[in-house]
């Protein structure tokens, strides 16, 4: 009953291989079972999940692959957190048992599940077993592992063996280490080979390696063959070339295309872009949209600009969000605002004792000030001679004097 199911399906009479493949399934003939399930879903007929789940029972390791890539979608098509948690632990369930029966596909899968988990040492078991078994993207992903873990020559021994199976990421990930290296003529090859390989990433890094070089044009012509191919990066380091030649126009729609396809350095760009032609709307709509994405300096923009529309709790917010992301001049303007609420500190003589118990702002002053800022520094000298540390404030006088 298969057999003829399969014979009438391969000459396109799907109702005679549907009544002989469902014949051969109802029996328990586990292919009969796999195969019915490959024609229904074929079809998008829902009772292929059925019999594609009795097949994978009875042991048909690609009946399982599959199941699990059907829940895997399912799960991330699910809103509740709690069904969708329930779907990807059935679904690493049918990748275990699938790898488990050497499906290479299955392995890589699993071994990815594990790695999101922080579980590496299994993961690169099972990515060892896929690469073995000849899948690219698990030698590929096991070189990775390996870099993370410090062992560079044995990632790109894997990496050459999945970029000589034509994998792209493997290729670029070599471009990379010869990069590295300064190997810049066998970077630029295994670049050109990933994209050769369809990675689209190729022709970025090697327009990156162009740019590091001086070769300007070149760099160009690479970002922008990325960027056609829709590299959002591509687009936004090909914007920022062109306005370096000043070549405004033509940088504009690629930040705008960079910006809206995610590109959260373009998006702050474009505020840059407008404030210089003091659009101050347009420039505050894209810092703040490049902000909510954690971008530091835009965070910066938009606290500042909210200080001046006399938004306190608005900038602060922003403000706070800049100064922890590392600003140096946002922490200092947060402690100014801070600064200006907190009540007069009593007055002491120098060099008096006192105890004294930091506040928040003097705090962020003090972040600033370690971050070189000239006016943070000031002031830390300022509170300190204010308090009676004679010592301490003419420490911060002299960096600020100095800087």
């Amino acid at each position: 009953a298969h057999a003829l199911g399969r014979h009438h399906r391969e000459r396109g009479d799907e109702p005679a291989a549907e009544y002989w493949l469902r014949q051969s399934a109802e029996q328990g003939h586990v292919l009969g079972a796999y195969a019915l399930a490959d024609l229904l879903e074929h079809r998008a007929d829902a009772d292929a999940e059925r019999w594609m789940r009795i097949a994978a029972e009875h042991g048909h390791r690609e009946a399982a692959y599959r199941l699990a890539r059907t829940l895997d979608r399912r799960a991330a098509e699910t809103a509740a957190d709690a069904d969708a948690a329930e779907l990807r632990t059935e679904a690493e369930q049918w990748y275990r048992q699938a790898a488990a029966r050497g499906h290479r596909r299955a392995a890589l899968h699993l071994g990815a599940i594990l790695e999101s988990r922080g579980e590496l040492k299994e993961a690169g078991r099972w990515y060892l077993t896929s690469a073995k078994d000849g899948e690219p993207r698990a030698a590929c992903a096991l070189g990775f592992l390996l870099r993370d873990a410090g062992d560079t020559e044995s990632a790109a021994v894997w990496w050459l063996r999945a970029a000589q199976d034509g994998d792209g990421n493997a290729a670029n990930a070599l471009g990379a280490l010869h990069a590295e290296r300064g190997e810049t003529q066998t970077a630029e090859r295994w670049y050109r080979a990933a994209m050769d390989a369809g990675d689209v990433n190729g022709a970025y890094n090697l327009a990156l390696l162009c740019a590091e070089q001086g070769r300007t044009s070149q760099a160009e012509q690479w970002y922008r063959r990325a960027a056609y191919a829709g590299h959002r990066e591509a687009a936004n380091a090909l914007a920022v070339l062109l306005l370096q030649v000043g070549d405004t126009a033509g940088a504009e729609p690629w930040f705008s295309k960079a910006a809206e396809a995610g590109s959260v350095d373009a998006a702050f760009n474009l505020g840059i872009l407008y404030a210089g032609r003091d659009m101050t709307a347009e420039a505050l709509r894209w810092y703040e949209r490049a902000a909510a994405a954690g971008h530091t300096e835009a965070a910066l923009q938009v606290g500042i600009a909210r200080l001046r529309a006399g938004d306190e709790q608005e900038a602060e917010r922003h403000l706070r969000c800049a100064a922890g992301g590392g600003s140096a001049e946002a922490a200092y303007r947060l402690a100014t605002v801070l600064d200006a609420r907190r009540p007069p500190a009593p007055a002491h003589e120098l060099g008096e004792s006192a105890v004294h118990e930091k506040t928040e702002c003097e705090e962020w002053y003090e972040r600033a000030a370690t971050q070189g800022h000239r006016r943070a520094q000031v002031r830390v000298g300022m509170l300190a001679a204010a308090r009676g540390d004679v010592v301490e404030a003419a420490r911060w006088y002299r960096t600020a004097a100095e800087a």
